[in-house]
C-alpha cells in the first residue's frame, strides 16, 4: 500500500519534474488513488510515467496507477504463451491446475471440449482464447492491486 513516505517521495519527484509544489489537496488524491499499490511499485511506475511524460503537464494519478498495473499484469503469460500453456494441457504435457488463474478462466469460458478439438491453426477458437484472456489477465490484475479489505469486500457481495 502506498504509504505517507512513499506520496512524499512521489511528491518531491513531481515538484521537480514539474518545477513547482504540488498542492497539498492534490496530494490527498494521488495518496486515495495509489493507496492500494506498494510503496516500490507505485515509485517504479511514476518512474515510468515521468519518463514517457513529455512537456510540462501535471502527470496525473490514473497514469501512475495504469503503470503500475500494467507492471502487475508482466507477471502473467504474454497471450502467445498462454496460448502455448493451452496447447501443451490439449498434448497432455501440463495439468489444467498448473495454469496461472488468468489462463485457467479463459480456457474455461471457451471450453475445453473446444480447445481439444480444434486444430493449432484455428484462428477463429485462438481469437476467442486472447479475447477471453486479455480480460481475465485485467481482472486479476485489477483485484491484485486492490488492498485486502477491498478484496474481502468483492468476495462477500453487496
Amino acid at each position: 500500500m502506498a504509504s505517507p513516505k512513499a506520496i512524499a517521495t512521489l511528491s518531491a519527484m513531481l515538484a521537480r519534474a514539474l518545477g513547482h509544489a504540488i498542492p497539498a489537496e492534490a496530494l490527498e488524491v494521488w495518496e486515495a488513488v495509489l493507496k492500494p499499490i506498494p510503496d516500490d511499485l507505485a515509485l517504479s511506475a511514476a518512474m515510468d510515467v515521468l519518463r514517457n511524460t513529455t512537456g510540462c503537464f501535471a502527470v496525473a494519478p490514473g497514469a501512475v496507477y495504469q503503470a503500475a498495473l500494467e507492471r502487475l499484469s508482466e507477471r502473467y503469460p504474454s497471450e502467445g504463451e498462454a496460448w502455448e500453456l493451452v496447447r501443451q494441457v490439449v498434448r497432455g504435457e501440463r495439468t489444467v491446475e498448473a495454469l496461472p488463474m488468468p489462463v485457467r478462466k479463459a480456457a474455461d469460458q471457451v471450453g475445453w471440449f473446444s480447445l481439444r478439438e480444434v486444430s493449432v491453426d484455428d484462428g477463429v477458437t485462438r481469437a476467442h482464447f486472447l479475447q477471453f484472456y486479455r480480460e481475465a489477465r485485467r481482472q486479476t490484475v485489477n483485484r491484485e492491486a486492490l488492498g485486502k479489505p477491498e478484496q474481502e469486500a468483492l468476495k462477500e457481495g453487496p
